[in-house]
């Protein structure tokens, strides 16, 4: 019970760009009489540091009908709870002023319709010309009074009207010095009369400044005091006496208790000396609603309505203080994700939370990371029960190389995909250097080593260049248009054609294979796991693959080679009926840099197949448009972090009109707009906020390098040995084409 009279403290963010009516706030104050009778509650203007921003307090117990109430005249405000005490300053360096009606409570001051702009306008002003050193406190302290006591109110107006009033009328003319009129003293009693008319409430209005000493906020808070002069009236007026703030009366003022100095006030009154600002770009430095908020869709699947086997929890609903742990199912998983932000927006951990959940279900995966953080920082996450389902596919790891080769014993079937998949990975390499022509000369070099035994990257040299060894592939060419280009087109090209078509791929397969770390990983001849394997047995294949070290244009042909054996695997799923195939989830971080044409075959089939991709990179402009328009058409669930204003206007059309193009640049760390597939179907955008992924208990990576080391690599000296031993030729290539004076290929 205790806990329904705790206070509950909020910061109140005010949307950009608007207008707030006072007769709105007016509202509030009227409702609040009926819905919040004798329920004492407070509103503060704050500043710190120069930045101005609205708060409330109000019991633990009231504090839902509160917000409800807010949101329901204010739909665009964000409520904040806020989690600890704020702190504004020492107050042994501030100034206290409690202000009262010098003329009693009866008589009313100025109020907003009777006065040309708003009060508080004068407030801002003032409040501007505080240092980032001062910090300031306007409280207004609320009980709205219930139907008995307004009537009392009346009574004591109407009643003592002859007396009291007239008393206080006299008072006011030795004040005033002046003597008031017959008609004055009669506008007076009638206006004293309409005020107790109203409902009333019970309040305490306090200002409080910090500064650098207490001469110097009392100095500073007396201006701000002085704005209230403007509120006076014929018959009443403010008076505001300034002084020192010790703990005692801090806590007296922050207590949701009223001491003997409450007034009764009117609605008319409450909404004058305090209200939302009339336009919020008019107060400068004033704390906004910088990325709205919106309502997640019905039937979001929460922690509390899914099944933590079909739940991947990733996020939080961030809409007026409703806060629901989220995620996707795993059935929308196979429509496929696609995560955009900048960096230090949040984006890589969303990808760890989804990854760990996968490893902690037993699922299988694949995460293919450019930098290698991702991977470093999910491993300490595999349990000690799955160390042994882990190929580490580490290049840096030079003295255990894992061996890649991906033209071997492709299924016939699957061949034309598996060089279509090639052919874009080189042509993503080649650029604007990619002409028809090299892509003829590849895809039929690509199609003759399908069918060659014991063929690698490095075949490719010395089947461009070496009479007798293409004269044996020839032999093994099952494909009988490919075995007539090797056979008649290729020999009767001239040499200005071997020039453009031919040297082109020399050299760039030379580059690749040159490279030491990448030449022990694709030339050798058998591959030392499988990618068919690790999908059909959830197995966990981490594909580090840092361009720091190995270079961008390596790391961008090794990812997206591995990336079409995935596909080839998924492909080969189609003789395994439908409820056989196992799910597995593909990792991309930075896909950019390994986004090829063959994305859109990959996003459109791979679902039928249980492959559920999982793309993430920075810029929109990374990618092509025919690549983002394949993304935006064919992925189910659109995740954004914070992005550029470029990116925001592309991204914008998937999120309208919910959020534009400034809401999305706004967006805070870990704040994320998103469009979710839910059983299939995808909802209008709302936010939210990703959640903490929890610190590791434990770390096998010891054990999981050495499993893989074991069981999946082999070390340097071999891989070169059997290399130089079965890629001799290849290596003799290799090494002309380093030379200057290197002749053109004999046809």
């Amino acid at each position: 019970m205790d806990d329904f009279f705790e206070s509950r403290e909020y910061i109140i963010k005010l949307p950009q760009n608007t207008k707030f009516d006072i007769g709105t706030f007016y509202e509030f104050i009227k409702t609040s009489n009926k819905i919040l009778t004798n329920v004492p509650f407070c509103f503060t203007l704050n500043v710190i540091g120069k930045r101005i921003f609205y708060g409330a307090r109000i019991g633990e117990g009231y504090a839902s009908i509160f917000e409800n109430q807010l949101y329901s005249l204010f739909p665009k405000i964000e409520i904040e709870t806020v989690s600890k005490e704020i702190s504004f300053g020492k107050v042994e360096n501030a100034a206290h002023t409690n202000l009262k009606l010098k003329y009693g409570d009866q008589f009313p001051f100025l109020v907003f319709h009777q006065m040309e702009g708003s009060f508080l306008a004068d407030i801002y002003n003032q409040l501007n010309r505080l240092t980032a050193y001062d910090s300031f406190v306007l409280q207004v302290k609320v009980s709205p009074v219930d139907f008995n006591q307004a009537i009392f109110s009346v009574k004591r107006s109407v009643n003592l009207a002859y007396k009291n009033l007239s008393q206080r009328l006299n008072v006011v003319e030795n004040i005033f010095n002046k003597k008031l009129s017959g008609e004055t003293r009669s506008r007076a009693v009638g206006a004293a009369v309409e005020k107790n008319k109203q409902f009333l409430y019970q309040v305490e209005l306090d200002m409080i400044l910090y500064s650098d000493s207490h001469v110097s906020a009392q100095a500073k808070l007396a201006p701000i005091a002085q704005v209230f002069n403007k509120l006076e009236s014929e018959y009443n007026e403010f008076k505001y006496p300034v002084s020192e703030l010790t703990e005692e009366s801090l806590q007296k003022v922050k207590a949701l208790s009223f001491s003997k100095n409450a007034m009764y006030l009117s609605s008319d009154e409450l909404s004058t000396i305090f209200h939302f600002p009339t336009d919020t770009d008019s107060v400068p430095n004033l704390y906004k609603v910088l990325s709205p908020k919106a309502e997640p869709p019905l039937g979001l699947p929460t922690v509390d309505n899914t099944s933590p086997e079909e739940l991947c929890p990733f996020a939080t609903t961030n809409y007026r203080n409703i806060r629901e742990v989220f995620g996707i199912k795993r059935r929308d998983r196979a429509r496929h994700m696609y995560t955009i932000g900048k960096s230090g927006s949040g984006k890589s951990k969303l990808q760890e939370l989804l990854i760990k959940n996968d490893i902690e279900n037993g699922h299988g995966i694949c995460v293919i990371d450019p930098h290698g953080d991702l991977v470093e920082n999910i491993i300490p996450y595999i349990p000690e029960s799955r160390v042994k389902g882990v190929i580490y596919f580490n290049p840096i790891d030079e003295e255990y190389p894992i061996s890649f080769n991906p033209i071997e014993k492709v299924e016939k079937i699957y061949r034309q995909q598996v060089a279509t998949g090639l052919i874009e990975t080189f042509k993503k390499a080649f650029g604007a250097n990619w002409t028809p022509r090299l892509e003829h000369v590849m895809r039929m070099t690509i199609l003759a080593l399908l069918d060659a035994p014991k063929a690698s990257v490095l075949s490719i040299l010395l089947l461009l260049t070496d009479r007798e060894y293409r004269q044996d592939t020839i032999k093994s060419i099952e494909d009988q248009v490919v075995k007539n280009f090797w056979t008649n087109e290729f020999a009767g090209w001239s040499e200005k054609f071997d020039s453009e078509a031919i040297m082109p791929i020399l050299n760039k397969i030379g580059q690749f294979v040159s490279n030491t770390i990448i030449r022990n990983i694709v030339g050798q001849e058998e591959n030392t796991f499988s990618v068919q394997d690790v999908m059909d047995n959830k197995k966990i294949l981490l594909v580090k693959l840092p361009k720091g070290i190995l270079g961008e244009e390596n790391t961008s042909l090794l990812g997206a080679m591995i990336i079409t054996k995935i596909y080839q695997s998924a492909l080969a799923r189609s003789e395994v009926p439908e409820s056989q195939r196992v799910p597995f989830y593909l990792y991309v971080d930075e896909f950019q840099n390994f986004a090829t044409d063959t994305f859109a075959n990959i996003l459109s089939e791979a679902r039928k197949y249980k492959l559920s991709l999982s793309l993430a990179h920075q810029y929109v402009s990374q990618i092509s448009d025919t690549i983002r328009n394949t993304v935006f058409g064919n992925v189910g669930s659109i995740i954004a972090f914070r992005v550029g204003p470029e990116d925001a206007a592309l991204l914008e059309k998937e999120f309208s009109p919910r959020f534009g193009a400034n809401d999305i640049v706004n967006l805070g760390v870990r704040e994320i707009y998103l469009k979710l597939s839910i059983d299939d179907e995808v909802k209008e955008a709302f936010s939210g906020k990703t959640i903490s992924i929890p610190e590791p208990t434990f770390n096998f990576k010891e054990q999981i390098i050495a499993y893989s080391r074991e069981n999946y690599c082999q070390s340097k000296t071999q891989a070169e040995g059997e290399i130089k031993k079965e890629k001799s030729k290849e290596m003799e290539v290799l090494e002309k084409l380093k030379e200057e004076n290197f002749s053109a290929p004999i046809l």
